[in-house]
């Protein structure tokens, strides 16, 4: 995993064994109200997931989990009657 000094982004990580096995980087950055985030952060580019392997005993199927961070799940058109942003994490994980 290559990880960028050039970028700096509000992120999550994916930890397993010690080892980082996956980032998850915040899709939409509010600069309302008292957030100002894009002035420290840059988005990320895509939403992802990670596959939840289920212990067979439990279950012979596998689990995908959608990861998104604080605006990213925020940004509801039928909440806010409105979308804050052009890029929408929620439904692009949900295709």
């Amino acid at each position: 995993m290559v990880y960028s000094t050039e970028k700096h982004c509000n992120s999550a990580a994916l930890l397993a064994n010690r080892k980082v096995k996956q980032i998850f980087h915040k899709r939409l950055l509010p600069t309302y109200d008292v957030f100002d985030e894009d002035r420290y952060f840059e988005p990320g580019n895509t939403s992802d997931f990670f596959t939840l392997e289920i212990s067979p005993e439990i279950s012979e199927y596998s689990a995908k989990v959608g990861v998104t961070i604080c605006e990213d799940l925020w940004n509801d058109a039928e909440f806010w009657g409105k979308r804050n942003y052009t890029c929408d994490p929620m439904k692009e994980l949900a295709e």
